[in-house]
């Protein structure tokens, strides 16, 4: 019995092991690589595409009002049992104050019909016609303008994460000298050449650095957090960077002073489109307020 239960145990230890091993991810992307994987797994933006996909059903729901529809429906009756009236018996010639049972109708019954609806006007569905179009552009633009602000962040923190390689290395090599200082200081103290506050000022500044680099390394981890969140990976997945970023890289999509078109930006192109649903809005509303009226005021 004791062998069969380390059996087993060494059997769950092994499927947890190939379990976390399948799950857990290792990768290694660059700033490209990390802005494509958010493209594929972040959820605002696969909401924002789900959004026109929605969007397009809409449409066609709205472009469905305006046709015509047919309609039929078809029934059949059995009756099992046909309803039984009592006549007077002297209307057919019997005696009087006697009753003759009589079914009328037939046991079985069928009907058919069809119908036909056309719409033939409606201000507010023409008004919604019209407005398909912006409707969905507007969705889009809405996805355009998500993807760019996630990629956005992406550089952002990216940036910073590379950055952050830097500091460290710097802090290391401060630690590093500071401690031959420190070592250097402790020595010659103990031979009388250097003072006990040279010692102290020596061990301050480096207990100062070591607190500087717990500081960057936990704001590293929690960069790398939040890198994970916004790309949509898993946060137990590992990460790491293999692009150095510098000025020079991110100057590519600076639009120049010169250049420059409120046209090609996402922010304006998605309130152009905000601003025509708006004003077709506003038309919707002037016709359902005269119909309104209308009714009120004959």
């Amino acid at each position: 019995m004791k062998q069969f239960f380390i059996l087993c145990a060494v059997l769950i230890l092994s499927v947890n092991s190939q379990a976390q091993n399948k799950t857990k991810q290792v990768y290694a992307f660059s700033l490209e690589e990390c802005v494509t994987f958010a493209k594929n797994n972040n959820v605002q933006v696969k909401n924002s595409l789900l959004a026109i996909e929605a969007q397009i059903q809409t449409n066609r729901e709205i472009g469905a009002a305006a046709f015509p529809t047919i309609g039929t429906n078809a029934g059949v009756n059995d009756f099992i049992k046909i309803p039984t009236s009592l006549l007077p018996a002297q209307i057919f010639g019997g005696a009087a104050g006697t009753y003759i049972p009589v079914q009328f109708g037939t046991k079985y019954n069928a009907n058919y019909g069809i119908n036909f609806q056309q719409l033939l006007f409606d201000g507010q569905v023409f008004v919604a016609l019209k407005a398909r179009a912006s409707s969905l552009e507007w969705q889009k633009k809405n996805a355009a303008l998500t993807e760019e602000a996630i990629k956005t962040n992406i550089y952002k923190i990216y940036y910073q994460l590379s950055a952050s390689k830097t500091q460290l290395n710097i802090l290391d090599a401060n630690i590093e000298r500071l401690s031959k200082l420190a070592h250097d200081a402790e020595v010659m103290y103990k031979n009388g050449f250097a003072e006990k506050l040279d010692v102290d000022k020596v061990s301050v500044q480096l207990n100062n650095l070591q607190t500087e680099k717990l500081k960057a390394n936990n704001s590293v981890a929690i960069g790398f957090m939040g890198l994970k969140m916004l790309m949509g990976m898993p946060v137990n997945d590992s990460l790491a960077l293999t692009e150095v970023i510098d000025e020079k890289s991110l100057d590519k999509d600076i639009l120049v002073e010169n250049d420059f078109q409120y046209g090609v930006r996402k922010d304006f192109q998605y309130l152009s489109e905000t601003k025509k649903l708006t004003e077709f809005n506003v038309k919707r509303n002037l016709i359902f307020l005269k119909g309104v009226v209308g009714l009120i005021l004959p």
